[in-house]
């Protein structure tokens, strides 16, 4: 399993709830429940709907215990490993069929298909997913409990629905602690990460072999989506950063001759994200550009080297700030971002983290605690107004005495190309 039910507990058991309900999409699909009509909205089912979930899926979980999954029928066997869950763990709601009128179980070969003949055909499919939520809530005697809901996967209505029918629960809104849980990675996790770093990185470099003179980006975005694609991976974005005027998009932006670029990509890989960048140096660069990158890469360098488990992610802020400051690059843009199931997510590293957020329960620091198995990007962006952009960014993981490279990313110097 790829989510971290150690840090769920750990969450579940410091805030003292008997159990969290997952609701969201990005959160069903960490829980391994990535069935692709949960991103539709209220409104596309019903007009004048809200822009929440038209299906709620959950997952509960509890303290030290597997994850519960309450889904929609007709799509359950996108459960990761559904064909392996036991009875208990998978409830159903929302009949599709005439399987009332068919009690006697069939064979089946396939193992899934079996699964879930043998779950449908059992009495108890509810007739939505409200009822079979607080049904089931009630089953685990979770129906006068501390419950931690997150609030971002439904409706109005069905809030107030799940008030209604468990009132005597005290319900909190609990989605950032499954931002929070998400935060530190498993092992599996980081494989997946490193594999989804691995395949963005050779893509990467596949692109460039593909640029040409005064021609747009066109081959070069396509040969990146075809090396990932070779890799089952998908396409997140190809960006361009020209003559410090931001980011255009790659895919019909026409090269010049002798520029100087940032390049950033990231692909999708068994839900996970990876996003990287690099600077292009294309014909002939004066000297005070590869100085300056050399500046821009000890910066780098000096975030890097502040990833110290136990500390805070503003002393890598602080720490690439005081290095930029000696090398006077005023418009030096700097920072960090965890990447996940998204490409960013927390730790969150910038220079206004002096605050505190509510997590639903209490105010929290929004400095976060750097710890092992996090996994975030260090990037850092110069840009020179109709002169160039310079552009770096790496993706590293937390080990127990700080960082290491998920992939190895040489970005010692820029890529010259020559076209």
């Amino acid at each position: 399993m790829p989510y971290n039910l150690d840090f769920a507990n750990k969450i579940i058991k410091n805030y003292k709830l008997d159990a969290l309900i997952a609701t969201d999409v990005q959160t069903l699909k960490y829980f391994e429940f990535d069935f692709w009509v949960n991103s539709a909205k209220e409104w596309m089912f019903t007009p004048g709907g809200s822009n929440k979930n038209a299906i709620n899926n959950f997952c509960i979980i509890q303290y030290n215990k597997k994850p519960v999954y309450v889904l929609v029928s007709s799509a359950a066997t996108f459960l990761k490993n559904f064909e392996k869950k036991i009875s208990s763990e998978v409830i159903l709601f929302q009949h599709f069929n005439d399987l009332d009128e068919k009690k006697n179980r069939l064979e089946f070969k396939n193992k899934k298909e079996q699964k879930i003949s043998n779950i449908m055909i059992k009495d108890g499919i509810f007739e939505n997913s409200i009822s079979a939520l607080c049904d089931t809530l009630k089953k685990l005697n979770l129906d006068s409990s501390r419950i931690g809901l997150e609030i971002s996967g439904i409706s109005k209505k069905a809030l107030e629905d799940i008030k209604m029918n468990l009132r005597f629960c005290n319900i909190y809104k609990a989605d950032e602690l499954f931002r929070l849980i998400r935060m530190v990675k498993t092992k599996e996790e980081l494989k997946i990460i490193k594999e989804c770093s691995e395949i963005t990185e050779l893509a990467l470099l596949k692109s460039i072999e593909s640029i040409k003179s005064s021609e747009s980006l066109s081959n070069a975005y396509l040969n990146y989506n075809k090396t990932i694609f070779e890799k089952s991976a998908l396409f997140e974005h190809y960006t361009v950063f020209p003559y410090g005027l931001g980011l255009f998009d790659g895919r019909d932006y026409i090269i010049g001759n002798e520029m100087i670029c940032g390049i950033d990509v990231g692909s999708v890989y068994k839900n996970y994200v990876s996003d990287t960048g690099l600077t292009l140096f294309i014909g002939n660069c004066g000297r005070n550009y590869y100085d300056e990158y050399k500046k821009i890469l000890t910066v780098m360098e000096a975030g890097l080297n502040s990833v110290i488990p136990g500390d805070k992610c503003s002393k890598i802020y602080k720490s690439m700030g005081k290095k930029r400051n000696e090398y006077n690059l005023n418009n030096l843009l700097f920072g960090g971002h965890g990447i996940g199931l998204s490409f960013r997510e927390y730790p969150i590293i910038k220079k206004e983290l002096d605050f505190y957020y509510d997590d639903g329960f209490s105010k929290k620091s929004a400095d976060f605690t750097i710890e092992k198995n996090m996994v975030f990007n260090i990037e850092a962006t110069n840009y020179g107004f109709n002169e160039k952009t310079i552009h770096i960014e790496k993706t590293l993981f937390v080990a127990d005495n700080g960082f290491e490279e998920l992939k190895f990313q040489n970005r010692s110097k820029p890529l010259n190309i020559k076209i």
